[in-house]
């Protein structure tokens, strides 16, 4: 299996290039002002008895957050980089989290099977899985540490949009409000090449110009919510833009998966 090695290269990239400034691309403060209530509407009342494991923690905007909001909250972040990041932001925050990086094919080995009642996978961050294989191995993994009835909230940008006016975008013509998962002003994201395959954006800082790329698998509309009943959710409920958009003129999707 060659999942670790492949995101680890990929997050490699990003740190290298994207580690010091996505704290500018994502903008917490501006995300957790849509994200905050939705969260919290769909994990339900804080306490520490609901138990959530944040795979992709990158610097820990949802991990904090849920855990200031009285979540018994596990962090999971591969990359040195995010993760140091993440700690840093947790201590400014006043805030303990448990951080780990296990690699999401052997997620049920790094943890007990039916351990967790919430599994966040934000970000976008299942797209950088790049084999069909293995982003299905991922979401078995997923419902396997997920207790009977537990929830994995994972989101997807709108790549249906983007494939079908990849024309117009490649032109300039970009449409994405910075209101919903990535808010930063400092640095934004825009496609700079698309196939069926495989989008790339680059990351543009005010001053700096391009800061780094990344490729990612676009999912066509519906296809995730096919693949995560395909694996056994038994429900799955998409909300464009936290359920403030409609699928066609959203920015991002978010699906909430029930085990």
């Amino acid at each position: 299996m060659q999942l670790l090695t492949e995101v680890k290269a990929t997050y490699r990239a990003l740190a290298v290039s994207l580690a010091k400034h996505w704290g500018e691309f994502v903008d917490c403060r501006l995300r957790l002002v849509r994200e905050r209530p939705f969260l919290l509407r769909v994990c339900g009342p804080p306490s520490e008895n609901v138990r959530v494991l944040d795979c992709a923690s990158g610097i820990g905007c949802e991990a904090i957050c849920l855990a200031e909001s009285g979540f018994s909250v596990i962090a999971n972040e591969i990359d040195s980089e995010l993760a140091a990041a993440l700690r840093r932001n947790a201590e400014e925050a006043g805030v303990r989290i448990d951080l780990r990086d296990v690699n999401w094919l052997k997620l049920s080995c790094g943890f007990t099977y039916e351990s967790f009642d919430v599994l966040l996978v934000l970000g976008n961050s299942l797209c950088l899985v790049r084999s069909s294989a293995e982003r299905e191995k991922c979401l078995r993994e997923f419902l396997s540490v997920l207790a009977p009835k537990g929830k994995l909230i994972i989101d997807q940008r709108n790549f249906q949009y983007i494939l079908d006016e990849r024309e117009k975008i490649l032109r300039g013509n970009f449409r994405y409000s910075g209101n919903f998962m990535y808010c930063g002003h400092i640095v934004t994201g825009r496609p700079i090449a698309v196939s069926e395959a495989n989008v790339k954006f680059g990351y543009f800082h005010n001053e700096l110009g391009c800061v780094g790329t990344l490729g990612m698998y676009p999912f066509k509309k519906g296809e995730l919510r096919r693949l995560l009943y395909s694996v056994g959710f038994s429900q799955v409920q998409g909300f464009p833009d936290f359920g403030g958009s409609s699928i066609e003129t959203c920015d991002f999707v978010t699906y909430v998966a029930v085990k």
